[in-house]
This record gives C-alpha cells, structure tokens and sequence, in this order.
C-alpha cells in the first residue's frame, strides 16, 4: 500500500516541481525586465544634451518626462530646476531644487539669480547669503547682493558688502603687483 502511494506522489510531486520551477523562470524573467526598464531612459540622456545646447525647454520637457517615470532622479531635477530658473519661474524651481538636495555652487548662483529675476528679492539677499556662508571669497555673489540690497533700499548692508569687494579686489591687486615685481627681478 506505501508503495501505491510513493507511486501516485511521484508524478503530482514531479508536476509541482516543474510549475515550481517555471515559476521562478518567469519571476526572474520579469525582475530582470524590471530591472532593465527602470536602469534605461533616453529621456535623461537627452536633456542632458539639450542643456549644453541651451535649449532650455526642451531639456526641461526632457527631464519633467524622466522624472515622472523616475521621480527619485536627483540629475533629473537639479536640470529641471536649473531650466525653471533660467526660464524664470523661481516657484516652480524650488521644489524640484530641494528633490536634488546639496547643491554645488554653480546651483546656487543659478537658483539665487533666478530668485532675483523673479522678483523674490528677500528670498534672494538670503540665497546669496547661504552662498557667502559656504564660499566667503566668491565675489560674484557678492557683487549680487549688494546689488539686490540696493534695489531693496538696504543701504547699509550694501555698503559691508561694497567693502568686502574693495578689500578683496585690493588684496588681489597687491598679490598681482608682487608677483610682478619678483618676475622682474
């Protein structure tokens, strides 16, 4: 009687191993195509490119389209931040700046600038200063500030930074002279 059992097992056993079996196939089959779909986007390739054109629009179309399929994409919304900021529209490049997470200096000249162009000019004395904070000698930035307190009537902090400028370029003008004048020598 054990032996009719063993004898009838054998073949639903042998049939679950092969569904077992065909399972795992089209389980691992379908990881990898997952895996393949979520690693390939010829959308991020192809805002990248449009951005070293200076197309800014169609790199912002671009990077809008990958992020949707990948919203976790950090390149993707830093180059649609930095497209909505140069296009103007500093609302809308703020969420998809705080998406890319630290920015390098490069992206905070472009964020504070088009903070400035889009006339939120406390939010951008306040970029600046986040740049100075990090960069104290970066004298495009504060050359911008100052700038951006004039037009907001603060006069006095423009003048700390006018002051900063000079003291800067003067050091810069002593460091050129000297290195002249050991040349000639």
């Amino acid at each position: 009687m054990t032996q009719q059992l063993l004898v009838a097992f054998r073949p639903s056993l042998l049939r679950r191993t092969r569904i077992f079996l065909g399972s795992l196939i089209l389980l691992t089959g379908l990881l990898a195509l997952t895996a393949w779909n979520v690693t390939r986007s010829e959308a991020l390739g192809q805002a990248r490119q449009a951005y070293a054109r200076g197309e800014l629009t169609t790199c912002l179309r671009y990077s809008l389209d990958h992020l949707e399929r990948r919203p976790w994409s950090r390149e993707a919304a830093l180059l649609a931040a930095r497209c909505l900021s140069r296009l103007d529209f500093a609302d809308a490049a703020e969420p998809h700046y705080e998406r890319a997470g630290e920015l390098d200096l490069n992206d905070l000249q472009i964020r504070a600038f088009g903070l400035v162009r889009g006339n939120h000019r406390l939010r951008a004395i306040q970029a600046y200063e986040q740049i100075l904070a990090r960069w104290p000698e970066n004298v495009t930035a504060l050359r911008r500030l100052a700038a951006v307190q004039l037009s907001e009537k603060q006069h006095s902090p423009a003048r700390g930074a006018g002051r900063a400028l000079d003291s800067k370029s003067r050091r810069r003008r002593d460091r050129l002279y000297a290195t002249r004048s050991r040349g000639s020598q």
